[in-house]
C-alpha cells in the first residue's frame, strides 16, 4: 500500500514536471518566510507543496507597522488584517527612553491566515512534520506521515527548529500568560533589569504576555514546572515597579520556557536548495521583530530562487552573492544590536 502510494505521487509529480515547463518546489514551513517564497513561486506558474508543522501553544508578538504592508505587498491580504491597532510601544534600557509605534499580532491568528493565504493562491498545503528528507539524482524527497512529496526544488524555511551553528551564548525565554482587567489598553513594554530584560505585551481581549529573557549564564534557571513557576513569581515581584498593572493580572497556564540564540545556518544554499527566514539567519530576539527579518530574507531569496529553477545565471555566481548577502545582514544585524542595546551577544 505504501509503496502504492509512493509510486502514484512520483507519476503526479512528473506529470506535473512535464505539463507546462514549471517546476515542483517543495518549501518546509509555513511562516511569513516560506508563505512568501510559496506563494511568489507558484505565481510563476512553479508546482509548490508546502509542509507546515502547525507552532504549538499561544502567542503574541510586537511588530513594526511596516511588515503589515509587506504582507499586503506580497497578496497576503487575510495575514495583514490579523494585526490588531497601532499601540504604544514604551522602551527603557540602561536608563535611556524611547517609543514608537507597533502593532501587536496573535501568532497563531497570523499562522493560520497565512496558510490560508497560501493555499487561495494555488499552492498545496500539507500539515505535518517534514522528515525523510533526501536528495537523489532526480530531486528530493519529504516524507510526511505515511506520504511522500517529490520535488525539483528544496526551500529550509523551519525558522530555528531547522537548527544550525550557535553564534553567541544561549538566552532562555520565560513566558507566562496573562489576563488582563477590564479597562486595560494594549500597550508594549520593553525594559532591561539585572539578570536580563523584559517584554510585556498587552493585546486586545484581555490578552497578555510578560517574557522574561535570561542569559544561560544564570545557572540558577530550575528545570521542573513547580520550581520554574516559583523561580518566575520570584522574579516577576521584583518588577512591580515597572508593570504595576501585574498586580490585577490573572496567570493563564504554565511558564513556559525556550533556549534561543543567534545564528547563522549554514550552508545556506546547496544542490537545488536554499534556507530562508530564521532557517537562515536568527538573532537572540532583543527589542524587534523576528517577522521583519524573515521577511526581509525570503524577499533576498526570491530572486536567486527564480533564477536557479529558469536554468538563467551561473549557479556559484548565484549561491555566492546569497551568502555573501546574508552574511552582511547578519553581521550588521548583530552589530546594530549591540550598540543600540549597549551589550554583547555573549551577555
Amino acid at each position: 500500500m505504501q509503496l502504492k502510494k509512493e509510486m502514484q505521487l512520483s507519476k503526479a509529480n512528473e506529470t506535473d514536471r512535464n505539463s507546462d515547463g514549471g517546476k515542483v518546489v517543495l518549501v518546509l514551513g509555513g511562516g511569513p518566510a516560506g508563505v512568501v517564497a510559496a506563494v511568489r513561486l507558484a505565481d510563476l506558474g512553479h508546482h509548490v507543496t508546502l509542509v507546515n508543522r502547525p507552532r504549538p501553544g499561544e502567542g503574541l508578538e510586537a511588530v513594526p507597522r511596516h511588515v503589515r504592508e509587506q504582507l499586503r505587498a506580497h497578496g497576503l491580504e487575510a495575514s495583514a488584517d490579523t494585526f490588531g491597532p497601532l499601540v504604544k510601544a514604551r522602551t527603557v534600557w540602561a536608563g535611556q527612553k524611547s517609543s514608537a509605534q507597533l502593532h501587536v499580532v496573535h501568532r497563531r491568528l497570523l499562522d493560520q491566515a497565512l496558510l490560508y493565504d497560501a493555499t487561495r493562491r494555488h499552492v498545496n498545503v500539507v500539515d505535518g512534520i517534514a522528515g525523510g528528507i533526501v536528495r537523489s539524482d532526480t530531486g528530493w524527497r519529504v516524507g510526511v506521515g505515511e506520504f511522500n512529496y517529490e520535488g525539483d526544488f528544496l526551500v529550509e524555511a523551519r525558522g530555528r527548529e531547522a537548527g544550525g551553528k550557535e553564534g553567541g551564548g544561549t538566552v532562555i525565554c520565560l513566558t507566562m500568560r496573562y489576563r488582563m482587567p477590564g479597562d486595560c489598553e494594549p500597550f508594549v513594554e520593553v525594559f532591561s533589569f539585572e539578570k536580563g530584560w523584559v517584554r510585556f505585551i498587552a493585546g486586545e481581549r484581555r490578552e497578555a504576555a510578560l517574557q522574561i529573557y535570561l542569559s544561560d549564564d544564570n545557572g540558577d534557571i530550575p528545570a521542573g514546572s513547580f520550581a520554574l513557576k516559583n523561580f518566575f513569581e520570584a522574579l516577576t515581584g521584583g518588577l512591580s515597579a515597572h508593570l504595576p498593572l501585574l498586580a490585577e493580572a490573572k496567570p493563564k497556564g504554565e511558564v513556559e520556557r525556550r533556549n534561543t540564540v543567534s545564528r547563522l545556518r549554514e550552508p545556506l544554499i546547496g544542490m537545488d536548495s536554499i534556507r530562508i527566514g530564521e532557517a537562515a539567519l536568527a538573532l537572540e530576539p532583543l527589542p524587534g521583530s523576528g517577522l521583519e527579518q524573515a521577511l526581509e530574507n525570503a524577499e533576498i531569496a526570491l530572486p536567486v530562487i527564480r533564477a536557479w529553477l529558469a536554468g538563467a545565471g551561473d549557479k556559484q555566481q548565484l549561491a555566492a552573492g546569497y551568502i555573501d548577502r546574508v552574511k552582511a545582514d547578519f553581521g550588521a544585524l548583530k552589530q546594530s544590536r549591540q550598540v543600540r542595546f549597549g551589550r554583547s551577544e555573549n551577555k
